[in-house]
């Protein structure tokens, strides 16, 4: 199975060539997820406390269930919620479109 590097189609505006994103977009990402209502500090859930462990966070959306300072990271996740001001992109600012 490939990893994140290795894996085919992680092109596009806020691609690296390793399939994350540039720290500017990554900065961006995170200001946006920090504003949003659905960025939620983690429930007791056993799963919560220790995927928050590893990866550093203390907070997840609340939407699609992701830890955001590692789903923010990568270029092809993109975030679920629309953004309230311009329903053709997400709350990252980028095309609804995406897969």
């Amino acid at each position: 199975m490939p990893t994140i590097h290795e894996t085919p189609g992680t092109t596009g505006p806020n691609a690296s060539r390793h399939g994350v994103v540039a720290d500017e977009t990554y900065r961006r990402r995170l200001a946006a997820c920090r504003a949003c209502e659905h960025y939620v500090p983690l429930t007791d859930d056993i799963l919560h406390v220790l995927g928050g462990r590893i990866v550093g966070d203390e907070r997840m959306c609340a939407r699609c269930g992701c830890f955001m300072g590692l789903k923010a990271r990568f270029a092809r996740a993109h975030c679920p919620e629309a953004d309230p001001h311009d329903e053709r992109v997400n709350r990252w600012g980028e095309s609804r479109k995406q897969v």
